[in-house]
């Protein structure tokens, strides 16, 4: 049978919603094809075993039973257990399911990581990851490619903090309503339609 690992949690806004993803998947596997080994990155980035499954309440706990949750890493293509300061390998990965949405699971340091460690994985290279995570980023890939896109501007917190006169300027010249979205998060998280500046201001500090 193929080894499988299920990587999941994380440190982002989304760490809940990957954790119900993880479940879901760890439900369909069809455990006589697959030995599934579920992965949960802590908030720190840790890598814990989940002996025992896929709990949902559990794996969403800032505090990890450690009965249940057990130290590993990544190495050699392999899957490795870390106890009393030594490595047991636990098995060699055919490839990893990366579960995980937003942060480092879903912008391509993940994947990285695990290719450095010889592991294949079921999204794509760490490049394009990098490139769809940032949303202006994408956005200048698609421009650049004569995909149509909606008209945007984009600031850094460190402008919206230091001159927000100018964001405010930026911002009319699109005109109202306008859609807020942190460029950098995943699926909904921060999203806003705003109609006006006083809308705005607090859309943006969301975000």
């Amino acid at each position: 049978m193929k080894n499988v690992v299920l990587i999941f949690g994380g440190e982002s806004a989304e760490r809940e919603v990957s954790i119900v993803t993880a479940s879901q998947i760890e439900k369909m596997c069809d455990k006589t094809k697959y030995n599934l080994f579920c992965i949960l990155v802590d908030e720190a980035g840790g890598l814990f075993w989940c002996k025992n499954g896929i709990c949902e309440k559990e794996c969403a706990n800032k505090v990890l039973d450690p009965k249940k949750f057990f130290k590993v890493c990544f190495a050699s293509g392999s899957l490795w257990l870390i106890k009393n300061g030594k490595l047991k390998k636990m098995c060699v990965v055919d490839c990893a399911v990366v579960a995980c949405h937003g942060g480092k699971g879903e912008n391509g340091e993940l994947v990285a990581h695990l290719n450095m460690c010889g592991i294949c994985t079921s999204v794509g290279n760490a490049e394009a990851l990098e490139i769809a995570m940032d949303k202006t980023l994408s956005k200048e890939v698609f421009v650049k490619s004569d995909i149509g896109v909606v008209d945007g501007c984009w600031f850094l917190k460190s402008e919206w903090d230091e001159n927000r006169e100018a964001v405010f300027e930026k911002i009319d010249k699109l005109g109202y309503p306008v859609v807020v979205k942190p460029a950098r998060q995943g699926s909904s998280v921060g999203v806003c339609f705003v109609n006006n500046e006083t809308e705005l201001e607090d859309a943006v500090e969301l975000a």
